[in-house]
């Protein structure tokens, strides 16, 4: 469901750039409020593009160790348990890379209005 969310946003977003850009003006591209929403957009769609794979994969893996973990009926072996902690650290910085990319995105598609002069 949340890759439908981020697909759909990434669509209205392109739609949005289309319309704004002027059917993709250079002109207007090259302009501070064109390249602001360039950098802006372009960071959008990588951190949709990289959180859905990194994020969402490292995910899944970490419900299938869990789900084999349940299904053997024991405690975890320590196998299973450093795989866990290693599936959580690649998690955590696969999110502060995600959320990095949505802090320019943010940056550069909020300041765009303000660059109209650039």
């Amino acid at each position: 469901m949340q890759a439908i969310a981020a697909g759909l946003t990434v669509l209205a977003g392109l739609l949005l750039y289309w319309r704004t850009s002027g059917h993709l003006n250079g002109a207007w591209i090259t302009s501070g409020p064109g390249l602001a929403l360039t950098i802006g957009g372009a960071a959008g769609i990588v951190a949709a593009a990289y959180g859905g794979i990194a994020v969402g994969g490292t995910s899944a893996r970490m419900g299938r160790v869990a789900q084999e973990i349940h299904d053997s009926g024991g405690p975890p072996s320590p196998e299973k348990l450093a795989e866990l902690q290693q599936l959580g650290a690649r998690l955590g910085s696969s999110g502060m890379v995600t959320a990095g990319l949505l802090v320019i995105a943010l940056l550069g598609m909020s300041i765009s209005q303000y660059l109209i002069g650039f």
